[in-house]
């Protein structure tokens, strides 16, 4: 199990651009675990799951965003890249249609997927693919 967030992925959690997690992270409002840079020039981040558990907003979405994260770390939820690099991410409800979709169950429960995403992990994780 993966422990950490890549920034697309905390992009979608928190439904906001990537631009806009970047400078939550510049300004230490996400904790960053560990960031390189790619051959190419791209900058790689992977960020805390506790620090993005923490900004969740008080909208009555935390089981949702709470289960994607689970699904995200656990390898079974990729997240889609949005449009444009700068552009809003896939909307948080599709969350539930994939998982349903994966589950080959009829319905969704939320106490099915205990919250693994507070368990802390020493080894690491080496680069993976983020944008």
């Amino acid at each position: 199990m993966r422990t950490s967030l890549t920034v697309r992925e905390t992009s979608f959690l928190l439904q906001m651009s990537e631009m806009k997690v970047r400078l939550m992270i510049d300004a230490g409002r996400l904790r960053c675990l560990g960031a390189w840079e790619t051959t190419d020039g791209r900058q790689r981040r992977h960020i805390s799951p506790e620090s993005v558990r923490e900004l969740f907003p008080d909208d009555g979405s935390y089981q949702l965003r709470r289960l994607a994260m689970g699904a995200i770390l656990g390898g079974r939820l990729t997240v889609p890249v949005p449009a444009g690099r700068w552009g809003p991410p896939a909307p948080l409800s599709s969350v539930v249609d994939v998982l349903i979709s994966t589950s080959g169950r009829g319905s969704l429960s939320l106490t099915a997927t205990a919250d693994r995403t507070s368990r802390s992990s020493t080894a690491s994780q080496g680069p993976q693919g983020d944008t």
